[in-house]
């Protein structure tokens, strides 16, 4: 057996983990640049704990509240020259997975002037500067990711850079800041924490430690999809038990990356305004399907993890928590599959599928059967 892992984030768990260990913040730097969208972070109350625990340590901060919900290269190179101007030596990410992606980026270009394809390419001359990463939600695993997934205008999709650097050096996870999640993004980001677990497991890069770690996350989530199929009323215990599933999706990701899923999604996220969880849970059957015939064992795996019978009824779980799938037309679907196939996660698939067999599982997922969304891009 051989294999590598590596997971260098500190993660500390449990409320009020933030005040408890203040000290930790010190440890990184004196001069915090925060980086956190319009709401989520001053609204979960994420925001006054961090500041609070800067002031107490006499850290200097400043807030940057401008991430969009899918943040441009645009939007973190803007964030980037305030965080050089600030001279900030440390970066602190307050959010869902576009604020903690962010904060990845700007610790890039803070400390160096990179076009973007040095950036995406991730050969960094100068090291970024320290990150520190504090989720509002359950879904991305970012808290423990070396990734970051940034919106690029000119190939109209989602990029992602990566490097090992980019890892945070503490991830503090509090579910109370969850608990003001409407249902509706709590069911979307649980669905995306769902598909990092699945495409991790089947990940052609997969390893003895990243199966038995999303399996572990699968086992958790399987009863809190039930639970969200039968009550729209999130108790705080599925919510910490969802913010620790996504954490372990999280770290399997970071050792296997993603799959075909995320590359067929990210046109449904650009072009269509599809949040990025329910993107992945419009194609995760559809795609079980594809890979069961040379993944057998590990698809019983998954569906044992989450006692479920087979892909069926698995489906029949999913509808009911996204209701209405989207649908799209033929000239999308050729478009999309053109670039998803280009996407480097398409390679870590077994089998790798080509653009004729995306093309199928999007027909498969979201094809002209159903009604047709108002705002078709060709």
């Amino acid at each position: 057996m051989e294999f590598s892992f590596l997971m260098p984030t500190r993660v500390i768990f449990g409320k009020h983990c933030i005040a408890n260990n203040n000290i930790e913040f010190g440890k990184h730097g004196q001069r915090a640049f925060i980086v956190t969208g319009k709401t989520s972070a001053l609204k979960s109350g994420a925001l006054d704990d961090v500041i609070n625990a800067l002031s107490g340590s006499s850290i200097s901060y400043l807030v940057y509240n401008g991430v969009l919900p899918n943040p441009s290269v645009e939007n973190v190179r803007e964030a980037a020259r305030l965080a050089r101007d600030f001279n900030a030596d440390m970066i602190i990410g307050i959010g869902g997975g576009s604020p903690m992606d962010a904060a990845k980026a700007v610790a890039v270009l803070a400390t160096q002037d990179l076009d973007d394809e040095s950036l995406f390419k991730g050969s960094y001359i100068i090291k970024p500067l320290p990150v520190i990463a504090i989720p509002t939600t359950s879904g991305t695993g970012s808290e423990v990711t070396p990734y970051s997934i940034l919106t690029d205008a000119k190939d109209e999709t989602k990029k992602n850079l990566s490097h090992e650097s980019l890892y945070p050096k503490i991830a503090f996870l509090d579910s109370s800041y969850t608990a003001m999640l409407p249902y509706e993004i709590t069911v979307n980001t649980a669905i995306d924490a769902f598909s990092h677990a699945i495409e991790s497991c089947l990940s052609k890069r997969a390893n003895s430690m990243s199966i038995m770690i999303s399996l572990d996350a699968l086992k958790l989530m399987g009863p809190c999809l039930f639970d969200l199929c039968s009550d729209k009323m999130v108790s705080s215990d599925n919510r910490e038990v969802l913010l620790y599933a996504s954490m372990l999706a999280g770290i399997a990701i970071s050792q296997t990356g993603t799959t075909v899923v995320h590359a067929m999604g990210y046109s449904l996220t650009y072009f269509k305004k599809v949040d990025h969880g329910k993107a992945n849970g419009l194609l995760i059957c559809e795609y079980l399907r594809y890979v069961s015939p040379q993944n057998s064992h590990k698809i019983e795996q998954i569906l044992k993890a989450l006692n479920m019978r087979n892909i069926d009824e698995l489906e029949s779980v999913i509808d009911n928590l996204l209701i209405k799938p989207e649908t799209l037309s033929d000239k999308e679907i050729d478009m999309f599959s053109q670039k998803a196939v280009l996407a480097k996660s398409v390679a870590n698939t077994f089998p790798v599928p080509m653009i004729n067999d995306i093309k199928s599982l999007y027909r498969a997922s979201l094809g002209s059967g159903r009604n047709t969304i108002d705002n078709n891009v060709v």
